[in-house]
């Protein structure tokens, strides 16, 4: 039977090396910081924009929207005001022009708008818009750009459970079933978040929350 050849003998591992009691040699600062796992160091927080400081630049259809949510709403208005006839297609027509709507599938105009996309009669069209405007007690002037974005922010929101927005003079008015308004309104909150983030801080004068009142204990207590 062959035999089987062994090895060279296993060296013995080297005696480890001790530190004396002096410091220890310390690692440059970057590298401590990255050991520290120190995020704001490596990679400084960039400062957030304003969402109607759209950083977006010339690719955006409407200020604080994203685009996907402002073609959406220009393409459920659209579809409503084929439907609606007499009052109703009247204030569509006027909140038409206060949202700008038709910016959702750049369109230039509300003429463009209503000729080219909706094939109606152009001076019809702005008569019935302003006679919508007069009953909803608002000017027929664009809303500046923070109302569009809250409003369609809200509005988008509320598509899926069958939701629309409108307005009265001064008051943006929701209107949602109730057997979809949880899901609805949480969509919305959702969505309006990044606007609430950039209201200034409250003030003094601002209405602060109601404190707990601490009831004094009475005799026997």
């Amino acid at each position: 039977m062959a035999t089987r050849k062994k090895g060279p003998p296993k060296r013995p591992p080297p005696p480890g090396v001790r530190r004396g009691g002096g410091p220890r040699k310390r690692l440059p600062e970057d590298l401590e910081e990255f050991a520290r796992s120190d995020e704001r160091r490596l990679r400084p927080r960039r400062k957030r924009q304003p969402r109607l400081k759209d950083p977006r630049g010339a690719g955006v259809l409407v200020p604080g929207v994203a685009n996907r949510d402002a073609r959406r709403l220009y393409e459920a208005r659209s579809e409503a005001l084929r439907r609606a006839t007499g009052e109703e297609r009247e204030e569509l027509l006027a909140e038409a022009q206060l949202l700008q709507v038709w910016r959702g599938f750049a369109i230039t105009s509300f003429e463009a708008f209503v000729e080219d996309a909706l094939g109606f009669v152009l001076e019809e069209a702005r008569a019935q818009a302003e006679r919508g405007a007069r009953r909803l007690g608002v000017p027929l002037a664009p809303l500046a750009d923070d109302r569009v974005a809250l409003w369609m922010r809200v509005e988008v929101g509320l598509l899926d459970a069958g939701g629309r927005v409108t307005c009265q003079g001064e008051e943006l008015r929701i209107h949602v079933p109730f057997a979809r308004a949880l899901r609805g309104l949480d969509e919305v909150g959702r969505r309006i978040y990044p606007l609430v983030r950039d209201l200034p801080p409250a003030g003094p004068e601002a209405p602060q929350p109601a404190r707990k009142l601490r009831r004094e204990p009475r005799r026997g207590d």
